[in-house]
Order: structure tokens, then C-alpha cells, then sequence
């Protein structure tokens, strides 16, 4: 059984919950987050996240919203989000 969650934040959360109820990461149940931000860092066990790369969502923000101010139409209205590698992958 695995959980994907949206940010590190409620992916923390999830693991809080089932630990206080005796199930055991990752052993009964994986959970992943999406942001690799400060919770990533500190829990335990190590959660498994996807990096993104906040400065450069704001670039590729700013660039489209200037575009829009102009009264400019974006290229692109679908735009995937940029990120690296998945981290911290193990037990503790």
C-alpha cells in the first residue's frame, strides 16, 4: 500500500497519523511527498519527495503573468512544473 500526497506538509501529517495508530513506515504503508521542503528534512522515517525548483516556478509565473499584462495571450497555457530528482529514499 502507498500514498502519494501534494506537499511534504500533509505527506508528515499522514505519517504522524499512522504512527500514532501502531502502523509502521514504510513497512506497512509508503508514503510520498511532492515539494522537498523543510518537513522532508527532519522526519522520521526519511520521506521519500520530489525536489521542485521554487525559483524557477516564480520565473516561469512572472514571465506569463508580465506576458498577461501586456494583454499578451501565453504560448503555452499548460506548463509542467519544474523539478529534479526524487530524494531521500530510505528506512530510519
Amino acid at each position: 500500500k502507498a500514498l502519494a500526497f501534494s506537499s511534504d506538509y500533509t505527506a508528515v501529517e499522514a505519517i504522524n497519523f499512522f504512527t500514532d495508530r501502531g502502523i509502521r513506515i514504510p513497512d506497512q504503508i509508503s508514503i510520498t511527498g511532492f515539494d522537498d521542503n523543510f518537513y522532508a528534512q527532519i522526519v522520521r522515517p526519511k520521506l521519500t519527495t520530489i525536489h521542485q525548483d521554487v525559483h524557477q516556478k516564480a520565473v516561469l509565473a512572472l514571465r506569463k503573468l508580465l506576458l498577461m499584462a501586456e494583454g499578451k495571450e501565453p504560448a503555452e497555457k499548460n506548463v509542467k512544473s519544474p523539478r529534479s530528482e526524487e530524494r531521500r529514499v530510505g528506512k530510519e
